[in-house]
């Protein structure tokens, strides 16, 4: 499991009472078929990650995420791509985790503003930024700021022309739930 929580604190200068829990609520979640932001529309198809838009802290005020935040990496890795997304930019690290099957885990993080030197073929080491959370102030009827995380097996050969949310959704890479891989704490506010 990748403690992504235990960096996040720790990147940012909080204590674990400084945030308990990330809020989870419909929409959010690996799988949902609507948005939580807006009108909740139906998705396209279903959320392939988490969304990460909120926590409480231990006396239960609410916090939302924003620009300064600062976005960990879960674990070691290589940078495999960066590339924009409908909200900031989208850096895909490639663990060292492999299947038999010739796939390897990514660990996706959308709608962040990299890091100085976060690039395609750079090494990272878990608790190193990979950015902050992108602002959407211009973004009409768009969501809050958020950071997207996912988690998928992918090919090691899977063609760098492919390796976007559209080529991953629509090819071949196998999403998983990042709540069983990644440690962080939840509630979920149904």
């Amino acid at each position: 499991m990748f403690n992504f929580h235990k960096h996040f604190l720790g990147l940012n200068n909080l204590s674990p009472s400084d945030c308990m829990a990330w809020i989870i609520r419909p929409g959010m979640e690996f799988g949902a078929n609507a948005a939580w932001w807006g009108v909740r529309k139906p998705r396209k198809s279903p959320h392939e990650g988490v969304d990460l838009c909120m926590f409480r802290d231990s006396a239960g005020a609410i916090h939302r995420m924003g620009s300064c935040y600062l976005i960990p990496s879960a674990c070691d890795g290589v940078i495999a791509s960066v590339i924009a997304d409908f909200i900031g930019m989208s850096v895909f690290v490639k663990t060292g985790l492999r299947r038999g099957d010739g796939k390897a885990l990514y660990l996706l993080y959308g709608h962040v503003q990299p890091a100085a030197g976060i690039e395609a073929g750079c090494a990272i080491t878990g608790g190193d930024p990979v950015g902050s959370v992108s602002d959407t102030a211009l973004k009409v009827n768009g969501p809050s700021p958020h950071l997207h995380v996912s988690t998928a097996f992918i090919r090691e050969d899977f063609p760098m022309e492919m390796f976007n949310w559209h080529g991953l959704v629509e090819g071949e890479a196998e999403f998983l739930d990042p709540l069983d891989l990644i440690e962080i704490p939840v509630s979920f506010d149904f």
